[in-house]
């Protein structure tokens, strides 16, 4: 991925909620989740760690869509397990989220096994 296509996607995100587009064979599943942004990447994590439907699906088809109101872009989802990347997004989750009182359940282990980094594949607004 390029300098490029990564300042698109973290440049497009904004907001609390991304709305992850992920193909089924009924058609496709909208589904919002929370995101941060760190170091110029898009990370995504599932509350309900690996068993989370979206998380297994993601991994499963490897790729899909990621909205930011207007702005969707086809992404691929990209496991992270670097503990320091996983720890500087933790920070960021908590300092995004902190007025929630369930933002803990966005670091918890369960969650931190299962975050996703959004790899932007192709940019286009939508609308």
């Amino acid at each position: 991925m390029t300098g490029q296509e990564t300042g698109g996607l973290a440049a497009a995100a904004v907001g609390d909620d991304v709305v992850l587009v992920l193909p089924r064979r009924t058609g496709t599943a909208r589904v919002p989740v929370w995101f941060v942004v760190v170091d110029g990447e898009v990370y995504v994590r599932s509350y309900r760690g690996p068993q989370g439907w979206w998380y297994r699906r993601a991994l499963a088809v490897g790729k899909g869509a990621a909205s930011f109101g207007r702005h969707e872009t086809a992404v691929r989802f990209e496991p992270i397990t670097d503990e320091a990347t996983n720890a500087r997004i933790s920070a960021a989750y908590l300092r995004k989220y902190a007025r929630y009182s369930y933002a803990g359940s966005i670091v918890s282990d369960a969650a931190v096994a299962a975050t996703v980094r959004l790899a932007a594949t192709d940019v286009e607004a939508r609308g």
